[in-house]
């Protein structure tokens, strides 16, 4: 049996436009999950504060669960692409703090440049 490791092969996330959102396991779009909770809003507003509430938190919880920045802290399962990941990584660290070291002088140099030619103009008004 071959082990696809791709999450494209795993039936939710398959792009099929005939598949209700059911089948894809991600539940009924927003606007229909809105009017749900204006319905019961309507006929019982704590319940529907209580569906607001829970739709926020179930948002909130999907956001922080699924985020970009989880990828880069877990395994492949591929030493050499882990390794070859982490070198990299580090290489990108070292260059963005040397960069940020040469943006740093270069900021000295030109606010000492800016307050050499402030005092030049200032001698020279008084000069006049």
């Amino acid at each position: 049996m071959r082990l696809i490791m791709s999450h494209c092969a795993h039936a939710a996330f398959r792009s099929d436009p005939a598949a209700s959102w059911r089948g894809r396991g991600f539940g009924p779009p927003l606007p229909l999950k809105l009017l749900l909770v204006g319905a019961v809003f309507f006929i019982c507003p704590p319940l529907g504060l209580l569906a607001l509430g829970f739709l926020a938190w179930r948002h909130v919880r999907w956001e922080r669960g699924c985020g970009g920045h989880r990828a880069f802290r877990h395994s492949t399962g591929n030493s050499a692409l882990d390794a070859k990941r982490r070198d990299t990584l580090k290489a990108l660290d070292e260059e963005a703090e040397a960069f940020e070291e040469f943006a740093r002088r270069e900021r000295e140099r030109r606010d000492r440049e800016a307050y050499e030619r402030f005092q030049a103009e200032r001698q020279e008004k008084k000069e006049d």
